[in-house]
């Protein structure tokens, strides 16, 4: 899990990662490089938000299935306290 948003993070943080991939270089300076690298930034942002978004939701499935199975008669102990909490914060 980590390694893979740290991959994608590591293309952002090079100004044009795009000139990095092999042959690219030779576009430097040229208007479809430009364009392409303006489009390769684009799809790498994308994809860093889609395993970022997968990988939290990942987390939230093994916490919940941890928390279902090691202490079942306390999950849902813990909708109750969020509903108390919930409606003793926001009473008037």
């Amino acid at each position: 899990m980590w390694s893979a948003e740290h991959v994608f993070a590591g293309l952002i943080l090079v100004s044009e990662p795009y000139y990095n991939e092999a042959g690219y270089e030779k576009q430097k300076g040229t208007q479809q490089g430009h364009e392409n690298s303006r489009m390769y930034n684009e799809m790498a942002i994308l994809k860093m938000l889609q395993v970022r978004g997968a990988l939290q939701g990942a987390a939230v499935l093994v916490t919940r299935g941890h928390c279902t199975q090691s202490a079942p008669g306390q999950y849902p102990k813990i909708g109750e306290f969020k509903k108390w909490k919930f409606s003793f914060f926001n009473r008037k």
